[in-house]
């Protein structure tokens, strides 16, 4: 009793919680909240939003666009993905569509809280199709890692120049 399609190639996932950052490290203290990062998400997605390619509007449910993933701005790592969950611009879900870098389907899910005293933190979910070793893994969930700070970082910047 198989189901087809069999897949050989075992996903892998990885989390993370950004939290707004100085240059040098240490925490952004403050009072933004869930509904100002929604506001200026709204207002321009891709001013926040640490890609490129992402649109300037905040993506609709079925809203395909394609991505530059690469950490270097010289080199185009194409990834194409849809919006496929949207509770409004702070608990949303984009899947890898084909031609994507870490498989058609991969998942990653962004949902906003803000504890007491400090700014909105983005809690991120990913489940990723193509599994490429342990050491590529790694890497690929350090570099995410490292562009979502960015995203809450940012976030957190305009939502204090645009409020």
């Amino acid at each position: 009793n198989y189901e087809y399609p069999i897949l050989a190639d075992p996903y892998w996932t990885y989390s993370h919680t950004a939290i707004a950052r100085t240059g040098n490290g240490a925490y952004i203290p403050g009072n933004e909240t869930v509904a100002r990062a929604s506001r200026e998400l709204s207002r321009c997605f891709n001013c926040s939003f640490p890609i490129s390619g992402a649109p300037r509007n905040f993506p609709l449910g079925g809203n395909r666009f394609t991505l530059n993933a690469s950490p270097l701005t010289f080199i185009n790592i194409p990834a194409p993905v849809e919006m496929v969950r949207s509770s409004g611009a702070t608990n949303f879900a984009l899947r890898a569509t084909p031609g994507h870098f870490d498989g058609a389907g991969s998942t990653i899910s962004f949902s906003f809280y803000k504890p007491s005293g400090w700014p909105v933190r983005i809690a991120i979910a990913a489940t990723v199709i193509k599994d490429r070793g342990a050491a590529a893994n790694a890497a690929n969930a350090q570099v995410a890692k490292i562009k979502w700070t960015q995203f809450a970082t940012q976030l957190v910047l305009n939502t204090r120049s645009y409020s």
